[in-house]
């Protein structure tokens, strides 16, 4: 069966060294100015949890070579098909 998480990179480790079959997919922001204009352009945080945000990226980032796979959130239909299609690439075949 599959399930899809969605995870701090912690988490993800964890989960990767419980279950060494599990597929990690890091979803990659186009650029580090797209996301900081995506974080403030939603209005929904502070100045303050904005920042928090972004150093949580910046840290997320610099271990984006740990994952199986990386889809660049560029244009999110576009970032979905590509997730749906990695998603399916590694499904066990029914009656299996």
């Amino acid at each position: 069966f599959q399930v899809v998480l969605e995870i701090d990179p912690q988490g993800a480790f964890q989960v990767k060294r419980s279950r060494p079959d599990s597929i990690l997919i890091f979803i990659m922001p186009p650029s580090w100015d797209e996301l900081q204009r995506r974080l403030v352009g939603r209005g929904s945080e502070t100045k303050e949890q904005v920042e928090r945000r972004l150093e949580t990226a910046k840290h997320e980032l610099e271990l984006v070579g740990k994952y199986d796979h990386v889809v660049l959130n560029d244009d999110v239909s576009e970032a979905t098909d590509v997730l749906v299609a990695i998603i399916d690439s590694h499904a066990e075949p029914q009656g299996a």
